[in-house]
């Protein structure tokens, strides 16, 4: 809410408004453009006031890489990475021009549901453009703007889930001269033999193998950014998470060999080219001209490097418990308040340990045909 002030300058008067809720020690004051009369500096004002409270008005600037939305974003824990905040600006963009021109309390939730339903984008994209919608409802209350946050009701989801590989396909993919590239074959399959995301699969480095016991340590992965982090899926930097998985005993001896062949150090990347974990897309592209080349069937199914997670936790949930197979996959609930310590590790490993057998008739039999 402003106020408005008069005061003489050489002679003639001149308006000024200030915001009403001011710290009389840092009053600032801003002239009312024009205004002769308090009528007109009156309107004036009024006018900000709509321009304010439009939706382009309070969007501008909050997905910024610097400045104080950014600062607000990491300081509440949202992402900052530029991959979503780029997100959140096309977003932006999409909302300014259905909505830019009109004040934030004029628009009601039914409008903008309805907009969208007219839509032929996806469930996903939708999502993602309530979402930022609600960050603008939220930028507006924090700028003071009376306004109630919206209820929006989510879109159904059409993305499918990756399908399963049966045992003859497995075969068929690991088959020698599949994959044009070794060590991308080698990702692929220990990915396949420890129910790992692409992510996981790319940022294994060396240490995480644990001989003696047959044993990888699954403790973080490649994000969208390139880089590594220190915790798992649904985990943080606060609060990481890990979890061990069991290796077939002839893809142990691969993995042996083939580290010996490249000379790696316990730091260095598994799967790597020139230091660096490959590319997700070039794995990705990589994988699905394995799948082709193997012959494998794509018709009305979603084959892509997920489709081997899905197939571990198949497969594995065959031979064991839920609770037992829940733990190998990283699906625990359980949040750990500190990052692992090697006697932890011992425990896990020595817990899950009778789950080798079955990951060698899961896994090592389907690979070795």
């Amino acid at each position: 809410m402003y106020r408005l002030i008069s005061m003489k300058n050489q002679g003639k008067k001149s308006w000024y408004y200030y915001k009403e809720n001011f710290d009389a020690s840092c009053l600032v004051l801003h002239i009312c453009e024009g205004c002769e009369s308090k009528g007109s500096a009156k309107s004036y004002v009024e006018r900000l006031q709509e321009k304010r409270c439009l939706v382009k008005s309070i969007g501008a600037g909050m997905y910024a890489q610097s400045g104080p939305c950014y600062e607000k974003r990491r300081q509440f824990g949202k992402s900052v990475y530029k991959a979503t905040l780029d997100q959140k600006k096309y977003f932006l963009n999409e909302i300014n021009k259905d909505f830019g021109e009109r004040p934030i309390q004029e628009i009601m939730e039914k409008e903008v549901e309805d907009l969208l339903l007219k839509s032929e984008k996806s469930g996903s994209w939708k999502n993602s453009y309530l979402e930022t919608f609600l960050d603008i409802y939220k930028e507006a209350r924090w700028n003071g703007i009376d306004v109630a946050l919206p209820r929006f009701q989510k879109f159904k989801r059409g993305s499918r889930k990756a399908d399963v590989l049966t045992e003859a396909e497995i075969q068929a993919l690991f088959a020698p001269g599949v994959f044009s590239n070794k060590a991308l074959e080698l990702m692929f399959e220990l990915g396949l033999s420890c129910g790992l995301r692409l992510g996981e699969m790319r940022g294994v480095r060396v240490g995480q193998v644990i001989f003696e016991n047959g044993a990888l340590v699954v403790d973080g992965f490649i994000n969208k950014m390139g880089e590594r982090t220190n915790y798992n899926k649904k985990g943080s930097a606060e609060k990481p998470k890990f979890r061990v998985a069991f290796l077939p005993q002839k893809l142990l001896e691969k993995i042996k060999a083939f580290i010996a062949e490249k000379s790696l150090l316990p730091g260095d990347y598994l799967f790597q080219r020139q230091g660096r974990p490959f590319c997700q897309s070039y794995a990705y592209k990589t994988f699905l001209r394995a799948v082709k080349k193997a012959g494998i069937n794509f018709d009305g199914r979603k084959i892509v490097p997920h489709s081997l997670r899905y197939t571990y936790i198949t497969r594995m949930r065959s031979f064991l418990p839920g609770e037992t197979v829940r733990k190998l996959a990283g699906h625990s609930s359980v949040e750990m308040t500190d990052y692992y310590t090697r006697a932890s590790l011992r425990d896990l490993i020595e817990e899950l340990s009778p789950t080798q057998a079955s990951v060698e008739r899961c896994i090592g039999e389907a690979l070795s045909g």
